[in-house]
Formats: C-alpha cells, sequence, structure tokens
C-alpha cells in the first residue's frame, strides 16, 4: 500500500518542528518497523533517509528485518539490506530467514542467503 505523498510531507514538518522518530508503539515497535511490516514502501524509504534505525528491536527483540521477512515483503527486504540491517539476528528462536521460511517466502530466503555487497 503505497504512502500518501501527504503523509510524508506531514512527517517531513513533524521532524522538522522536532517530533521523534524513534517513537515506540506499546509493542515496542518503531515507525521504520510499522511501515516494513505494513508494505509501506514509500514511508519506509523516507524513515531510512531521516535516521531510522534499520537494526532497532522491539520487545521480542525483532528487528525491522524479522517484521519484513515475516510479512513477506520483498523490497522491504532489499532496502533494509541495502540499508546496513543484520542480515541474521536472532529474536525468539527466530532469525529473519527462520520467519521467511516459515511464512513461505522463497524469494526472501534466496536473497537471506545471497553474501550482502
Amino acid at each position: 500500500m503505497p504512502v500518501n505523498v501527504g503523509v510524508i510531507d506531514a512527517d517531513e514538518r513533524l521532524l522538522t518542528l522536532g517530533a521523534d522518530i524513534y517513537q515506540r508503539t506499546r509493542e515496542g515497535a518503531k515507525p521504520l518497523m510499522q511501515a516494513s511490516q505494513l508494505g509501506q514502501h514509500e514511508m519506509e524509504g523516507w524513515l531510512l533517509e531521516h535516521r531510522g534505525n534499520a537494526n532497532a528491536v522491539d520487545i521480542r527483540e525483532f528487528t525491522t528485518l524479522h517484521r519484513a521477512t515475516e510479512q513477506g515483503q520483498r523490497g522491504m527486504v532489499e532496502a533494509l539490506l541495502d540499508a546496513g540491517a543484520e542480515p541474521n539476528p536472532e529474536a525468539s528462536g527466530h532469525t529473519p530467514r527462520s520467519l521467511a521460511t516459515a511464512h513461505d517466502h522463497p524469494e526472501i530466503v534466496a536473497r537471506l542467503d545471497r553474501p550482502i555487497g
């Protein structure tokens, strides 16, 4: 689901006024995690450009990459890896690869199996 440009304009304005792009939900998710999990590519890109941490963790210690692989968000996985996301973090007994495998996302498994660089 693409993000409305007006939303990004509003977020840029909020950032200019000092809004915290690191604010967490009750589950410990940051805006970058939410955008990745929901497939909001434009918002994810914007957040990565504005200091969003690709390796932040939620209260389960899942990273943004865990969330994106679990939901089958292949484009997000690419963007996160390109932004320096750790490809194999473990949390609650899962890695991004194990979640991609469990949720039948073979194209993401193949991407995670490729060396970065």
